[in-house]
Parts: C-alpha cells; structure tokens; sequence
C-alpha cells in the first residue's frame, strides 16, 4: 500500500506552525534568580524594619540584547494561601519603578496576587520592585552547565512599619519585560508585575528553594502581643 504523501503547501504550512510554536514558547521564558538570595534585616531606631533582597540572575539562552532588561517583584507580606495578605500592610520608602529604567522609591500596598502551583499566593504590590536595563555595565553572557545564557545582580528594598509582623522568608518573581536593549516596550502590561505574563511562576521554573525564596537574616524579632 502506498502512503500517501504530504503536499508542499501542507508541509510548509506544517514547518511555520512549529516555527511559531517555538516563537511562543520563547516569549514564555523569564529570568531566574540563582541560588545565591539574602535578605538583610535592620532595625532602625523609630522600631520600623528596613529589608534589603538581594542575589544574582540568571536566564538560560538569553544574550543582553535580545531583551531590553529583567525586571522582578518581591512579596514583601509573605506567601501565603489567602488572596489577600493578612496582616496586609503598607511598606514604606520601597524600590519601584514607575517607567522603564527609573527606579524611585514610594509606599507600596498589596495589589494582586498570583497563583503557586500548590495552592499559595505571590501577593505583588501595582509597580516591578526593581528592574536593570542591560547594559555592558548590568548584564553579562556566561557559559553555565554547557549552557550559554545572560546573567546579572539585582535587589530591592523596603521598610515596614513599626510593629508589623514580618514574614520569616521573602520571595521574588523574576519577569521578562520584553523590547530590546535600548528599546523598553511601550505596552502598559509589560509594566505591571500583575498584568505581565512572562514570569518566573507562570511560564518558567519557579524554586523556593532554589533562589526564589530566602529566609530574613536576623530573623525577624516575634510580634508584639
């Protein structure tokens, strides 16, 4: 019995799906932070708390051109199994960026929250925690495991108010901001830690153990009856 062969018309058209199959799950790719995280603690003297997170990330495959940057968001309320963080409270003087390339500092509450395989919640305030534009100076390539990929530092910082229980680890969720070097998206989503899908949770590997998540170091003093 012959087998019936495929047209040239249906073949191509074959080959362009999977090429954009393979576009798609290009885009669907984020940076990841190494296993190398801390969490900072200080006690200032009016007894509210400064936490700086800090670490290094990594994102296989990536060169730093082909994106304009990394940009993340810390759970500064802890990840939890509600919606909503309880105690839900307002950081102060906390890292935010408010347009590609600017980082400033505002108050920031919990604005949304994301779905951990598992049954958790990433809470994220309404703005990335921080975001590095790549540059010779940010972002370098590096060879890892065989694998070549882009790699830099990165960190955030905020202040909790006085008699606020703080978490004991803090997490982060790396995100792909998407443009080119140089040249930031001009998509309102891709500002927004909420609205933006390419992330560490939803379409890479998210590690708690592995860099995501990192315990405060001191431990964060009990909460005042």
């Amino acid at each position: 019995m012959k087998t019936p062969s495929t047209s040239p018309t249906l073949r191509a058209g074959l080959v362009a799906l999977a090429l954009a199959g393979l576009a798609g799950g290009a885009l669907a790719d984020a940076a990841n932070p190494v296993n190398d995280t801390t969490v900072n603690v200080v006690q200032n003297g009016d007894s509210s708390t400064t936490v700086t997170m800090s670490g290094t990330w990594w994102w296989a495959g990536q060169n730093c051109t082909g994106r304009y940057g990394v940009a993340w968001s810390v759970d500064w309320w802890g990840v939890s199994t509600r919606t909503t963080p309880v105690p839900s409270f307002t950081m102060s003087n906390a890292t935010v960026v408010l347009a590609h390339g600017s980082t400033t500092r505002a108050d920031v509450n919990p604005a949304g929250a994301i779905a951990i395989p598992g049954g958790t919640y990433f809470h994220t305030g309404p703005k990335f925690s921080g975001e590095v534009p790549f540059s010779k100076t940010t972002c370098r390539v590096e060879v890892r495991g065989g694998v070549s990929g882009a790699t830099g530092a990165w960190s955030a910082e905020a202040t909790y108010p006085a008699g606020a229980q703080l978490p004991p680890q803090l997490c982060v969720n790396m995100y792909d901001p998407h443009g080119k070097a140089g040249s930031p998206s001009n998509k309102a989503a891709d500002l927004s830690p909420i609205l933006q899908k390419d992330n560490s949770i939803q379409t890479n590997a998210y590690a708690p153990g592995g860099g995501n998540c990192a315990a405060m170091l001191p431990p964060p003093p009990p909460p005042v009856p």
